[in-house]
Protein backbone atom coordinates (compact mmCIF):
# COMPACT_ATOMS: atom_id res chain seq x y z
CA UNK A 1 0.00 0.00 0.00
CA UNK A 2 1.40 3.33 -1.05
CA UNK A 3 1.09 7.17 1.13
CA UNK A 4 1.04 9.99 -1.06
CA UNK A 5 0.31 13.22 0.28
CA UNK A 6 -1.34 16.34 -0.73
CA UNK A 7 0.64 19.77 -1.73
CA UNK A 8 -2.62 21.35 -1.56
CA UNK A 9 -3.02 23.02 1.66
CA UNK A 10 -4.39 26.47 2.05
CA UNK A 11 -3.72 28.00 5.70
CA UNK A 12 -6.74 30.32 5.38
CA UNK A 13 -8.99 28.71 2.84
CA UNK A 14 -11.04 30.52 0.66
CA UNK A 15 -14.09 32.05 0.99
CA UNK A 16 -17.87 31.23 -1.04
CA UNK A 17 -20.50 33.65 -1.43
CA UNK A 18 -22.64 30.91 -0.01
CA UNK A 19 -25.63 32.23 2.28
CA UNK A 20 -26.19 30.32 5.86
CA UNK A 21 -29.63 30.81 8.12
CA UNK A 22 -30.55 29.18 11.21
CA UNK A 23 -33.81 27.43 10.32
CA UNK A 24 -34.64 26.21 13.72
CA UNK A 25 -33.49 27.25 17.61
CA UNK A 26 -34.51 24.71 19.75
CA UNK A 27 -36.34 25.85 23.63
CA UNK A 28 -35.17 23.06 25.88
CA UNK A 29 -39.13 22.33 26.09
CA UNK A 30 -40.99 19.13 24.59
CA UNK A 31 -38.38 19.81 21.14
CA UNK A 32 -35.73 19.18 23.45
CA UNK A 33 -32.10 20.68 22.91
CA UNK A 34 -28.68 19.93 22.22
CA UNK A 35 -29.58 17.70 18.89
CA UNK A 36 -27.62 14.29 19.51
CA UNK A 37 -27.36 12.90 15.66
CA UNK A 38 -26.85 13.47 12.19
CA UNK A 39 -30.23 14.60 9.70
CA UNK A 40 -31.95 12.77 8.09
CA UNK A 41 -33.90 14.17 4.78
CA UNK A 42 -36.87 12.32 2.87
CA UNK A 43 -38.11 12.42 -0.41
CA UNK A 44 -40.08 15.61 0.28
CA UNK A 45 -38.00 17.65 1.66
CA UNK A 46 -38.86 17.14 5.48
CA UNK A 47 -35.63 16.67 7.78
CA UNK A 48 -35.52 14.42 10.97
CA UNK A 49 -33.31 14.38 13.49
CA UNK A 50 -33.12 13.37 17.67
CA UNK A 51 -32.59 15.36 20.63
CA UNK A 52 -31.28 15.23 24.29
CA UNK A 53 -34.09 16.63 26.76
CA UNK A 54 -34.89 17.30 30.46
CA UNK A 55 -35.75 13.53 30.21
CA UNK A 56 -34.46 11.15 27.96
CA UNK A 57 -34.33 12.48 24.47
CA UNK A 58 -37.03 13.17 21.75
CA UNK A 59 -37.14 12.75 17.81
CA UNK A 60 -38.09 16.01 15.98
CA UNK A 61 -39.37 16.64 12.52
CA UNK A 62 -38.42 19.82 10.60
CA UNK A 63 -40.80 20.84 8.01
CA UNK A 64 -40.57 23.23 5.60
CA UNK A 65 -43.32 25.84 4.60
CA UNK A 66 -44.29 27.73 1.73
CA UNK A 67 -43.45 31.06 3.12
CA UNK A 68 -39.62 30.19 3.35
CA UNK A 69 -40.27 29.08 7.03
CA UNK A 70 -39.68 25.53 8.75
CA UNK A 71 -41.80 23.88 11.05
CA UNK A 72 -40.69 21.74 13.78
CA UNK A 73 -42.77 19.24 15.17
CA UNK A 74 -41.66 16.69 18.21
CA UNK A 75 -42.82 12.96 17.45
CA UNK A 76 -41.36 10.76 19.90
CA UNK A 77 -40.21 11.43 23.65
CA UNK A 78 -38.37 8.69 25.25
CA UNK A 79 -39.50 7.78 28.75
CA UNK A 80 -36.51 5.62 29.69
CA UNK A 81 -37.19 1.98 31.14
CA UNK A 82 -37.76 -0.67 29.00
CA UNK A 83 -38.29 1.95 25.94
CA UNK A 84 -34.96 3.24 25.79
CA UNK A 85 -33.17 6.87 26.46
CA UNK A 86 -31.03 8.91 24.60
CA UNK A 87 -31.32 7.87 21.07
CA UNK A 88 -27.93 8.94 19.35
CA UNK A 89 -27.68 7.23 16.45
CA UNK A 90 -29.54 9.19 13.71
CA UNK A 91 -33.09 8.31 12.14
CA UNK A 92 -33.73 5.24 9.33
CA UNK A 93 -36.05 5.95 6.82
CA UNK A 94 -38.32 2.99 6.22
CA UNK A 95 -41.01 1.76 3.86
CA UNK A 96 -44.90 3.16 4.67
CA UNK A 97 -44.34 5.56 7.47
CA UNK A 98 -41.76 3.18 9.70
CA UNK A 99 -38.71 4.93 11.46
CA UNK A 100 -35.60 2.99 12.91
CA UNK A 101 -32.84 3.86 15.19
CA UNK A 102 -30.93 3.30 18.47
CA UNK A 103 -30.91 4.41 22.09
CA UNK A 104 -27.31 4.21 23.68
CA UNK A 105 -29.68 3.45 27.20
CA UNK A 106 -32.72 2.18 28.44
CA UNK A 107 -34.06 -0.90 27.57
CA UNK A 108 -34.64 -4.16 29.52
CA UNK A 109 -30.91 -4.20 30.69
CA UNK A 110 -30.41 -0.55 30.16
CA UNK A 111 -27.69 -1.26 27.88
CA UNK A 112 -29.64 0.46 24.79
CA UNK A 113 -32.03 -0.86 22.56
CA UNK A 114 -32.99 -0.57 18.40
CA UNK A 115 -36.23 0.48 17.90
CA UNK A 116 -38.70 1.05 15.17
CA UNK A 117 -41.07 3.76 15.22
CA UNK A 118 -44.67 4.05 12.90
CA UNK A 119 -46.32 6.88 11.67
CA UNK A 120 -47.85 9.40 11.06
CA UNK A 121 -50.85 8.91 13.59
CA UNK A 122 -50.38 5.80 15.91
CA UNK A 123 -46.99 6.95 17.13
CA UNK A 124 -46.22 3.55 18.64
CA UNK A 125 -42.59 2.61 19.43
CA UNK A 126 -41.65 -1.15 19.58
CA UNK A 127 -38.48 -1.76 20.85
CA UNK A 128 -36.55 -4.91 17.82
CA UNK A 129 -33.60 -5.28 20.04
CA UNK A 130 -32.52 -4.83 23.96
CA UNK A 131 -28.66 -5.41 24.51
CA UNK A 132 -27.53 -7.16 27.53
CA UNK A 133 -24.30 -6.57 29.48
CA UNK A 134 -22.76 -10.24 29.09
CA UNK A 135 -19.17 -11.52 28.34
CA UNK A 136 -19.47 -11.16 24.75
CA UNK A 137 -22.48 -9.04 24.07
CA UNK A 138 -22.11 -5.52 22.38
CA UNK A 139 -22.88 -2.44 24.58
CA UNK A 140 -24.16 1.30 23.67
CA UNK A 141 -25.30 1.36 20.14
CA UNK A 142 -24.19 4.84 18.08
CA UNK A 143 -25.39 3.90 14.57
CA UNK A 144 -27.76 2.22 12.34
CA UNK A 145 -28.21 1.80 8.68
CA UNK A 146 -31.28 -0.45 6.34
CA UNK A 147 -29.94 -2.41 3.14
CA UNK A 148 -32.82 -2.43 0.71
CA UNK A 149 -33.73 -6.08 2.09
CA UNK A 150 -34.52 -4.68 5.46
CA UNK A 151 -31.93 -5.88 7.23
CA UNK A 152 -30.63 -3.40 9.68
CA UNK A 153 -26.36 -3.25 10.74
CA UNK A 154 -25.03 -1.06 12.67
CA UNK A 155 -21.94 -0.90 15.65
CA UNK A 156 -21.78 -0.50 19.75
CA UNK A 157 -19.06 1.49 21.21
CA UNK A 158 -18.65 -1.05 23.54
CA UNK A 159 -19.03 -4.74 24.44
CA UNK A 160 -17.72 -8.06 22.74
CA UNK A 161 -15.51 -10.08 24.51
CA UNK A 162 -12.76 -7.73 25.11
CA UNK A 163 -15.18 -3.87 25.34
CA UNK A 164 -13.82 -2.41 22.28
CA UNK A 165 -17.15 -2.76 20.36
CA UNK A 166 -19.01 -4.34 17.70
CA UNK A 167 -20.90 -4.86 14.63
CA UNK A 168 -24.39 -6.09 14.44
CA UNK A 169 -27.34 -7.42 12.24
CA UNK A 170 -30.59 -7.40 12.72
CA UNK A 171 -33.09 -9.37 10.08
CA UNK A 172 -37.19 -9.41 10.18
CA UNK A 173 -37.93 -12.59 11.13
CA UNK A 174 -41.81 -14.55 11.01
CA UNK A 175 -44.50 -12.84 13.08
CA UNK A 176 -42.87 -9.52 13.50
CA UNK A 177 -39.78 -10.86 14.90
CA UNK A 178 -36.47 -10.00 14.31
CA UNK A 179 -32.69 -12.12 14.47
CA UNK A 180 -30.12 -10.73 15.98
CA UNK A 181 -26.56 -11.67 15.21
CA UNK A 182 -23.07 -10.00 16.36
CA UNK A 183 -21.10 -10.35 13.45
CA UNK A 184 -17.58 -8.91 14.74
CA UNK A 185 -16.13 -8.25 17.48
CA UNK A 186 -13.04 -6.42 17.57
CA UNK A 187 -10.22 -7.33 19.50
CA UNK A 188 -6.46 -7.12 20.31
CA UNK A 189 -4.28 -9.13 17.77
CA UNK A 190 -1.25 -7.93 19.96
CA UNK A 191 0.05 -4.77 21.80
CA UNK A 192 -2.96 -2.65 20.08
CA UNK A 193 -6.27 -3.67 19.03
CA UNK A 194 -4.92 -4.82 15.67
CA UNK A 195 -8.45 -5.23 14.26
CA UNK A 196 -9.73 -1.83 15.42
CA UNK A 197 -11.15 -0.52 18.54
CA UNK A 198 -14.06 1.60 19.33
CA UNK A 199 -16.45 2.35 15.60
CA UNK A 200 -18.03 5.64 16.37
CA UNK A 201 -18.08 6.32 12.63
CA UNK A 202 -21.62 5.07 10.75
CA UNK A 203 -21.49 1.82 8.48
CA UNK A 204 -21.53 1.91 5.01
CA UNK A 205 -22.81 -0.41 2.56
CA UNK A 206 -21.54 -1.32 -1.35
CA UNK A 207 -23.49 -2.83 -4.00
CA UNK A 208 -22.34 -6.15 -3.02
CA UNK A 209 -23.21 -6.02 0.70
CA UNK A 210 -20.09 -5.27 1.94
CA UNK A 211 -19.94 -3.10 4.71
CA UNK A 212 -17.28 -0.59 5.40
CA UNK A 213 -16.57 1.64 8.93
CA UNK A 214 -13.68 2.77 10.60
CA UNK A 215 -12.64 2.66 14.17
CA UNK A 216 -11.23 5.34 16.61
CA UNK A 217 -8.12 3.43 17.88
CA UNK A 218 -6.79 0.03 17.11
CA UNK A 219 -5.18 -0.98 14.04
CA UNK A 220 -1.65 -2.07 13.42
CA UNK A 221 -0.62 1.31 14.72
CA UNK A 222 -2.95 2.08 17.58
CA UNK A 223 -3.87 5.61 15.37
CA UNK A 224 -7.29 4.04 14.27
CA UNK A 225 -8.16 1.87 10.57
CA UNK A 226 -10.62 1.93 7.82
CA UNK A 227 -12.15 -1.37 7.75
CA UNK A 228 -14.28 -3.83 5.56
CA UNK A 229 -16.49 -6.77 6.76
CA UNK A 230 -17.34 -9.73 3.55
CA UNK A 231 -19.98 -11.76 4.27
CA UNK A 232 -18.38 -15.22 3.08
CA UNK A 233 -21.03 -17.14 3.41
CA UNK A 234 -19.75 -18.96 6.42
CA UNK A 235 -19.16 -15.71 8.60
CA UNK A 236 -18.15 -12.41 8.07
CA UNK A 237 -14.22 -11.49 7.74
CA UNK A 238 -13.07 -8.34 8.40
CA UNK A 239 -9.94 -6.87 6.13
CA UNK A 240 -8.22 -4.02 7.28
CA UNK A 241 -7.92 -1.53 4.26
CA UNK A 242 -5.59 1.34 5.49
CA UNK A 243 -3.99 1.64 9.44
CA UNK A 244 -3.70 5.13 10.45
CA UNK A 245 -0.31 5.77 11.82
CA UNK A 246 -0.38 9.47 12.95
CA UNK A 247 1.62 12.59 11.77
CA UNK A 248 0.93 13.95 8.28
CA UNK A 249 -1.06 10.94 7.02
CA UNK A 250 -4.00 11.40 10.18
CA UNK A 251 -4.66 10.11 12.96
CA UNK A 252 -7.96 9.12 15.19
CA UNK A 253 -10.68 8.82 12.64
CA UNK A 254 -14.08 9.29 14.28
CA UNK A 255 -16.62 9.48 11.20
CA UNK A 256 -17.55 7.03 9.15
CA UNK A 257 -16.41 6.41 5.24
CA UNK A 258 -18.57 7.31 1.90
CA UNK A 259 -18.50 5.94 -2.13
CA UNK A 260 -18.11 7.81 -5.09
CA UNK A 261 -19.43 6.23 -8.18
CA UNK A 262 -15.80 5.12 -9.10
CA UNK A 263 -15.83 2.70 -5.75
CA UNK A 264 -12.89 5.20 -3.97
CA UNK A 265 -13.91 5.78 -0.15
CA UNK A 266 -13.62 9.05 1.68
CA UNK A 267 -13.60 10.29 5.01
CA UNK A 268 -12.13 12.40 7.91
CA UNK A 269 -9.79 12.32 10.51
CA UNK A 270 -9.73 14.28 14.24
CA UNK A 271 -6.38 14.59 14.41
CA UNK A 272 -2.91 14.32 12.54
CA UNK A 273 -2.14 15.92 9.44
CA UNK A 274 0.40 18.70 9.25
CA UNK A 275 -1.11 20.62 11.89
CA UNK A 276 -2.14 18.49 13.74
CA UNK A 277 -5.81 19.28 13.46
CA UNK A 278 -6.95 16.69 10.85
CA UNK A 279 -7.55 15.79 7.61
CA UNK A 280 -9.42 14.95 4.90
CA UNK A 281 -8.43 11.42 3.00
CA UNK A 282 -9.18 8.88 0.01
CA UNK A 283 -8.32 5.64 -0.26
CA UNK A 284 -8.37 4.06 -3.84
CA UNK A 285 -9.46 0.57 -4.63
CA UNK A 286 -5.95 -1.30 -6.57
CA UNK A 287 -4.89 -4.36 -7.61
CA UNK A 288 -2.88 -4.51 -4.50
CA UNK A 289 -4.96 -3.23 -1.63
CA UNK A 290 -6.22 0.62 -1.26
CA UNK A 291 -3.90 3.96 -1.43
CA UNK A 292 -4.43 6.11 0.79
CA UNK A 293 -3.91 10.13 -0.42
CA UNK A 294 -4.51 13.40 1.85
CA UNK A 295 -6.25 15.70 -0.03
CA UNK A 296 -6.65 17.91 2.69
CA UNK A 297 -4.91 19.09 6.31
CA UNK A 298 -6.84 21.54 8.59
CA UNK A 299 -4.68 24.21 10.16
CA UNK A 300 -7.12 25.10 12.84
CA UNK A 301 -7.33 28.85 11.71
CA UNK A 302 -10.03 30.43 8.86
CA UNK A 303 -10.21 27.17 6.98
CA UNK A 304 -11.34 25.15 10.33
CA UNK A 305 -9.95 21.95 12.26
CA UNK A 306 -10.81 18.91 14.15
CA UNK A 307 -13.67 17.56 11.83
CA UNK A 308 -15.70 15.10 14.20
CA UNK A 309 -18.23 12.23 13.88
CA UNK A 310 -20.29 13.42 10.58
CA UNK A 311 -19.47 11.50 7.60
CA UNK A 312 -18.54 13.87 4.48
CA UNK A 313 -21.38 14.75 1.92
CA UNK A 314 -20.80 13.83 -1.79
CA UNK A 315 -22.98 16.07 -4.93
CA UNK A 316 -23.40 14.78 -8.35
CA UNK A 317 -20.14 16.72 -9.71
CA UNK A 318 -18.23 14.49 -6.87
CA UNK A 319 -17.84 17.35 -4.72
CA UNK A 320 -16.66 16.57 -0.77
CA UNK A 321 -18.54 18.38 2.05
CA UNK A 322 -18.36 18.42 5.71
CA UNK A 323 -18.08 20.19 9.02
CA UNK A 324 -14.84 20.96 11.68
CA UNK A 325 -15.91 21.31 15.10
CA UNK A 326 -12.98 24.14 15.82
CA UNK A 327 -11.34 26.61 13.59
CA UNK A 328 -13.37 29.94 11.81
CA UNK A 329 -12.97 33.39 12.27
CA UNK A 330 -14.47 32.83 15.58
CA UNK A 331 -13.12 29.19 16.64
CA UNK A 332 -16.42 27.99 16.77
CA UNK A 333 -16.46 25.74 13.97
CA UNK A 334 -16.62 25.65 10.27
CA UNK A 335 -18.23 24.30 7.25
CA UNK A 336 -16.38 23.33 4.45
CA UNK A 337 -16.44 22.29 0.90
CA UNK A 338 -13.57 20.20 -1.13
CA UNK A 339 -13.60 20.73 -5.36
CA UNK A 340 -11.11 18.86 -7.14
CA UNK A 341 -8.51 20.95 -9.62
CA UNK A 342 -10.04 20.16 -13.32
CA UNK A 343 -6.34 20.35 -14.54
CA UNK A 344 -4.68 18.08 -11.82
CA UNK A 345 -4.89 16.05 -8.70
CA UNK A 346 -5.27 18.16 -6.16
CA UNK A 347 -8.20 19.68 -3.93
CA UNK A 348 -9.20 23.32 -3.28
CA UNK A 349 -10.98 24.09 -0.09
CA UNK A 350 -13.76 26.68 0.72
CA UNK A 351 -15.34 27.71 3.93
CA UNK A 352 -19.13 28.08 3.04
CA UNK A 353 -19.41 29.53 6.84
CA UNK A 354 -17.86 30.24 10.16
CA UNK A 355 -19.95 29.80 12.62
CA UNK A 356 -20.15 33.13 14.88
CA UNK A 357 -21.90 31.66 18.62
CA UNK A 358 -25.63 32.21 19.34
CA UNK A 359 -27.81 33.23 17.37
CA UNK A 360 -25.68 31.40 14.78
CA UNK A 361 -24.82 28.01 15.34
CA UNK A 362 -21.52 26.74 17.72
CA UNK A 363 -19.06 23.84 16.94
CA UNK A 364 -20.79 21.23 14.50
CA UNK A 365 -19.90 17.62 15.35
CA UNK A 366 -22.07 15.71 12.96
CA UNK A 367 -22.03 16.19 9.38
CA UNK A 368 -24.45 17.42 6.37
CA UNK A 369 -27.73 15.95 4.15
CA UNK A 370 -27.76 17.26 1.08
CA UNK A 371 -31.44 18.07 -0.60
CA UNK A 372 -31.90 17.44 -4.71
CA UNK A 373 -30.96 21.68 -5.47
CA UNK A 374 -27.75 21.20 -3.35
CA UNK A 375 -29.01 23.03 -0.15
CA UNK A 376 -27.29 21.34 3.09
CA UNK A 377 -28.50 21.20 6.39
CA UNK A 378 -26.63 20.06 9.70
CA UNK A 379 -26.75 21.00 13.42
CA UNK A 380 -24.76 22.51 15.87
CA UNK A 381 -25.07 20.86 19.85
CA UNK A 382 -25.10 24.99 21.13
CA UNK A 383 -25.91 27.95 19.61
CA UNK A 384 -29.27 29.12 18.03
CA UNK A 385 -31.27 32.21 19.74
CA UNK A 386 -31.41 30.20 23.25
CA UNK A 387 -27.94 28.34 23.02
CA UNK A 388 -29.27 25.28 23.08
CA UNK A 389 -28.82 23.80 19.55
CA UNK A 390 -29.53 24.68 16.27
CA UNK A 391 -30.61 23.23 13.02
CA UNK A 392 -28.80 25.48 9.94
CA UNK A 393 -29.23 25.90 6.13
CA UNK A 394 -26.53 26.76 3.56
CA UNK A 395 -28.00 27.89 0.11
CA UNK A 396 -25.27 27.79 -3.14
Amino acid sequence: MHLAISTCIFAGGARAASKEKVIYSFTGQSDGSDPSSPLTIDSTGNLFGSAASSNYGVLFRLSPRANGQWEEIPFYSFEGGSNGAYPNGGIVLGANGTFFGVTAGGGANSQGTVFELILPSARQLVVLYTFQQESNQGTTPNSLIRDQAGNLYGTTLTGGGEGLGTVFELSPGSGGSWIYEEIFTFSYGGSYAQYGAYPYGVLTMDAAGNLYGTTYEGGVYGGGAVFELTNTGQGWKESLLYNFTGGDNGDSPLAGVVFDSQGNLYGTTLSGGQDEVGTVFQLTPTQGGWDHQVLYSFTGGLDGGSPYYGSLALDAAGNLFGTTRYGGEAQLGTVFKLTRSPHSHKWNETVLHSFAGAPDGVNPIFGLVLDPAGNLYGTTPAGGINDLGAVFEITP
